[in-house]
């Protein structure tokens, strides 16, 4: 749950005052008028984002048969030259690299009929997680840290050889790259997400800083298809815990906003909700405040549940 949510004029009235040319205000009365939605900052949105974005990465690797072929663990740094211009746009890095990676020589070839060259187009899932350096390295080695940008990344079937993947990136700093061994490797790319440390409050700038556990992904990431949501559409009205999480290697996780509304339209999920959410919170608080009056936990129940 939020820790800081805020409130927000409904996007929906907006929209119709806007296309009919009249003052927001006249739907100020409605009782859905203010919406109370996630800051998207505090330790449980982050945490939130990590797990839906790691689900979204193992049906990825679900749909491949979970082949590990070809699907690269990298780190890439980036160097004094470039810094200062990728800082304030990182994406334009990433999209310039996947760029090259795509018209690579390997994927190049002569066109039959107008004897042009041609690249064979190519489409394979990424994601990058950005991080400012903590400075615990250069500490062990005794040299002051300039806590510097890097990133974290994960490539699903690239069709490129992991040294044509190293090779690409050289010309905007160093970069490592290793064929991934398991789902624990996607697992530490996304712990960056919510990685906090003391230093990244008063060591670097605030610009900076918000750059820390930003997630870069391509076009459709984790995206099914009719039959997989059609499956997972039957998974999730099996009962109360299977409509909120999903279990991975005997986890918790939890199911995807975006998944749940392919899955379901807004009346659907609106009544399932209504369904669950009250029995969720009584449970919740019965278990953390066993200790607590019964007057007490009618009180608990009651604030968490009118929010």
């Amino acid at each position: 749950m939020c820790q800081k949510p805020l409130r927000v004029v409904n996007p929906h009235y907006k929209k119709i005052a806007k296309a009919q040319h009249f003052d927001l205000r006249v739907f100020s009365g409605m009782e859905d008028y203010f919406l109370r939605v996630p800051c998207g900052e505090c330790a449980d949105c982050l945490n939130k984002r990590r797990q839906e974005w790691f689900v979204r990465a193992y049906n990825i690797m679900k749909r491949r048969g979970f082949d590990l072929s070809n699907t690269y663990f990298c780190t890439f740094t980036l160097k004094p030259e470039v810094y200062a211009e990728y800082c304030k746009e990182p994406y334009k890095a990433i999209r310039r690299y996947i760029d090259r990676l795509r018209k690579d020589k390997s994927l190049r070839y002569k066109d039959p009929v107008t004897k042009r060259y041609r690249y064979r187009k190519i489409r394979f899932p990424f994601l990058f997680v950005s991080e400012v350096a903590d400075g615990k390295r250069a500490k062990q080695r005794g040299i002051p840290s300039s806590h510097r940008l890097h990133f974290h990344a994960i490539m699903f079937g690239c069709p490129l050889p992991w040294w044509t993947v190293r090779y690409h990136w050289l010309q905007y700093g160093l970069a490592w790259v290793d064929p991934l061994r398991s789902m624990a490797g996607v697992r530490y790319v996304m712990k960056y997400i919510t990685k906090d440390d003391p230093v990244h409050y008063g060591s670097i700038s605030e610009d900076l800083k918000k750059l820390n556990g930003r997630l870069y992904v391509s076009h459709g990431f984790g995206r099914l298809s009719d039959s997989e949501l059609k499956e997972l559409a039957s998974y999730m009205m099996q009962n109360m815990k299977s409509w909120f999480c999903i279990l991975i290697n005997n986890h918790s996780y939890r199911i995807p906003r975006y998944y749940r509304t392919k899955c379901f339209n807004k009346a659907q999920i609106k009544c399932r909700n209504d369904s669950y959410i009250p029995l969720m919170l009584r449970d919740l608080v019965n278990k953390k405040f066993k200790n607590r009056t019964f007057r007490q936990k009618e009180l608990i129940y009651q604030s968490l549940l009118w929010q």
